[in-house]
């Protein structure tokens, strides 16, 4: 278990004041990210989940991979996490940290792997196949025993590389499903089809940059203001659109799989007086859960625990807001597996 980190207490959601300023959304140059969600629920014998094409000539890729399936296939599988070598030169699962859960607690399961992400604590694990992979065969990274009826839902971060430790890597990432183990190593075929609207996708950055406004002014007394994320349109770095096989992609307007690496709350105080501000995070969509730390308030990773929507929320702590001046508060983010989205940072006076 590598989510250790403490959850912070619910309360309820404080006011939520006038909507405000929201700018400079967008995508940090990070690890590549695949989400495997769609058809959440797998029926049919076996195939292909979801696939990512990867290749640098930097001699490795570390990449993320987002998955979250059931088995409604009526019978027992296997679910895999396979590398196919698309080059020239053999190469090696050489790095494999992880966290898993599987049961029915969908959203503590998700809870548990966006702490783990975000506190940097995924455990190592060793790939099934950890000789080398020839040019033009594949290699399974991982296989879980999938009964009917299960879930299972993990957040990987997994590395490639070549065998001699340089040169060109190319290789294909998939999520994949069958009967038996060797038989998980034969699937190269494209995606099955979408199932409804769950997230699917393959993008080149994993982490997301927003700016948060909050100001008053010289004379005017400081007011709440909340800002709404995951709605897609500041932080939608995750379209359809922009990934691999983008007509049997699925938007992922949530961000699962990715950290909300830089919420840069901005707070422009221009009065005559220090500011104390309290800072909440709400969901507004339905449950959510997550893992969150911020850099004065919140040093380490913390817990989101479920909170139901509307009426709950978490206090990530206070700040001082010097007179005069500007001040920067970084917040981070994972929205876990299972959240229901949009969620709201709301900053309150005291």
């Amino acid at each position: 278990m590598s989510c250790l980190q403490e959850d912070l207490g619910v309360v309820g959601v404080p006011d939520l004041g006038s909507e405000g300023t929201i700018a400079n959304g967008g995508a940090l140059s990070s690890l590549p990210l695949m989400v495997s969600d769609n058809p959440e629920t797998v029926s049919g014998a076996s195939g292909t989940l979801w696939q990512h094409s990867l290749a640098s000539a930097s001699g490795a890729i570390t990449s993320r991979l987002f998955l979250w399936h059931v088995n409604g296939s009526g019978s027992s599988k296997k679910l895999g996490v396979t590398v196919e070598n698309t080059g020239d030169t053999p190469l090696k699962i050489s790095s494999v940290k992880r966290q898993t859960g599987t049961g029915g607690d969908y959203l503590e399961i998700g809870k548990c792997n966006a702490k783990a992400l975000l506190g940097a604590t995924l455990d190592n694990h060793t790939p099934v196949d950890a000789g080398d992979i020839a040019a033009g065969s594949v290699g399974l990274v991982e296989e879980f025993s999938w009964n009917s009826g299960a879930f299972r839902g993990a957040q990987y971060e997994i590395t490639v590389a070549t065998s001699s430790g340089s040169g060109n890597v190319s290789y294909i990432l998939r999520t994949v499903w069958g009967a038996t183990t060797s038989n998980l190593r034969t699937f190269k075929a494209s995606p099955v089809a979408l199932v409804g609207t769950h997230p699917r996708g393959s993008w080149p950055a994993s982490e997301i940059t927003v700016d948060l406004i909050w100001g008053t002014g010289p004379t005017a007394p400081p007011v709440t203001q909340s800002y709404r994320l995951a709605n897609r349109v500041h932080d939608f770095i995750c379209k359809a659109a922009d990934s691999e096989l983008p007509n049997l992609a699925s938007d992922n307007p949530a961000n699962f799989g990715s950290i909300c690496r830089k919420i840069n709350l901005k707070l422009q105080n221009m009065s005559m007086e220090d500011v104390t501000v309290a800072v909440y995070v709400n969901p507004r969509g339905g449950a959510f859960a997550g893992s969150v730390r911020a850099s004065t308030m919140l040093p380490g990773a913390r817990g989101i625990p479920k909170l139901n929507a509307p009426g709950d929320a978490v206090r990530l702590g206070t700040i001082v807001s010097p007179k005069q001046t500007q001040k920067t508060e970084e917040i981070e983010l994972v929205v876990a597996g299972g959240s229901a989205t949009p969620l709201l940072i709301i900053v309150v006076p005291l």
